[in-house]
This record gives C-alpha cells, structure tokens and sequence, in this order.
C-alpha cells in the first residue's frame, strides 16, 4: 500500500495529491529567502523549476520586498535570479511586484542590475502583444 493511499484514508483525496506532490518535490522547494541569502547553494535547482514554481517563487519575493529593505548581496542574488533563470514575461512581473512594494531603497538598489533588462522585456512583450 502506497503512501497515496494511506494518506487518502486520513485527510482525503485532495490533500494526499498535496502531500505526495509537496514530498515528490521537496528536494526543489526553494524559498525567497534561498534566492535572497543563499542564491550560489540554490541557483542549479532553481535552472530547472517548472513554470508555475518560478512563478510561485517571484510572487514570494514580491512579499519579501515589501517587508524588507535588501542588501547589495542580496541585491546581486536577485539580479542573477533574474538574468538566469526568468523569462521575459517573468522578469516583467517580477519588476511590477518591485515596483509595487512601496520600498524606494529596494527599487533603487535593484534598477541599475535588472531596470534595463525590466524595460526591454517590457519592450519585446508590448510588441508581441500588438
């Protein structure tokens, strides 16, 4: 009897599905705050997350800027988040989060390391949408 089954019998279909998919793919599970402060450690998995986990992950760091100012360490961490991993549409929105966050000292410590890629997805996807 597998671990599926077992845990459909305790706490439902639904959240067994949860369950099996959280601990299929912990190993992956990378936090805001792995790319802010241990960005060398989680840049290989992070390379291969799906779609949705990427997503998952920008909406997590648009939190995070609201509630902290960044330090140029992990400043740089987010700017290499960006460049490697993120596509156009990504890089957009995680820019709308930054620009969002109603913290100025991390929109400025952030614009000179991805405002110009920011402005050029932003550029490249307008033109695709016409």
């Amino acid at each position: 009897m597998g671990v599926h089954a077992i845990a459909k019998g305790l706490v439902g279909a639904a959240a067994s599905i949860s369950m099996c998919d959280f601990v299929k793919n912990m190993e992956t599970h990378i936090t805001a705050d792995d790319v802010l402060d241990r960005w060398e450690a989680v840049a290989p998995r992070c390379a291969d997350l799906e779609q949705h986990r990427r997503l998952a992950l920008i909406e997590a760091l648009g939190e995070k800027f609201k509630e902290v100012d960044l330090n140029a360490e992990q400043a740089g961490n987010v700017a290499q988040f960006v460049e490697s991993v993120l596509t156009e549409e990504e890089c957009v929105h995680i820019w709308t989060l930054l620009s969002q966050c109603g913290r100025i000292p991390n929109l400025q410590i952030l614009h000179p390391l991805i405002g110009a890629r920011a402005t050029a997805a932003l550029a490249n996807v307008a033109s695709v949408e016409r």
